[in-house]
């Protein structure tokens, strides 16, 4: 995350993950990762990083905002409108979101059909940063878009937001090399739930 921490740091202070360290392969003395050199007899280092089993080289515990954005009524429209008219209203949807979302430095996480679950882990604000995209994306959604209005009714959005403790990273796919930029944990589950509580246009 970028923060500064004491060099017999443990944890780190800005994000809660475990500081990385290099074991010298001379004397086991633990090094702050990047060194070069043993800071305890001067050996060369060459060894690998050594993490907690909780952290791979892809993943790491991280409190984190998860902002859950979903059309209200997409089945409806799903059956009622021509495919083609389904598929840029959600098209369109798709890309107001990302866009609202990395203006507030957050990153879409997955778009799931209809719906979009972003992630705002990086700085102190993550809450509040979440709170302003969600009011943003639905004035954005409110306004007259030429595919909302082929729909003939009016679009509305459900937006859920929860803060705490997950691991993030992108090797859930092991080997398989595509990676995807996600997370599990309690605010995955929390923010999917409470969107699905929320008024149509509400947070």
């Amino acid at each position: 995350c970028g923060f500064s921490n004491p060099d017999l740091a443990r944890f780190c202070s800005g994000c809660g993950v475990a500081v990385a360290k290099i074991e010298c392969p001379d004397c086991a003395a633990q090094n702050d990762s990047g060194s070069r050199f043993c800071n305890i007899c001067g050996h060369a280092l060459v060894g690998k990083v050594s993490e907690p089993a909780l952290r791979s080289s892809h993943a790491e515990r991280r409190i984190l905002t998860v902002l859950f954005c979903d059309l209200v009524d997409s089945t409806r429209l799903v059956d009622e409108l021509d495919p083609e008219v389904c598929r840029a209203i959600i098209r369109d949807f798709q890309m107001a979101c990302k866009e609202i979302i990395e203006q507030h430095e957050g990153r879409v996480s997955t778009y799931l059909g209809d719906g979009i679950v972003a992630l705002f882990s990086r700085l102190e604000s993550n809450a509040e940063r979440a709170i302003n995209a969600a009011l943003m994306i639905n004035r954005e959604i409110a306004r007259a878009r030429d595919s909302f209005s082929l729909s003939k009714r009016k679009i509305q959005v459900r937006c859920g937001i929860s803060t705490g403790l997950a691991v993030v990273g992108d090797d859930m796919l092991g080997d398989t090399g595509i990676h995807q930029d996600t997370a599990v944990g309690l605010p995955m589950n929390m923010a999917a739930r409470i969107q699905g509580l929320a008024q149509p246009g509400g947070i």
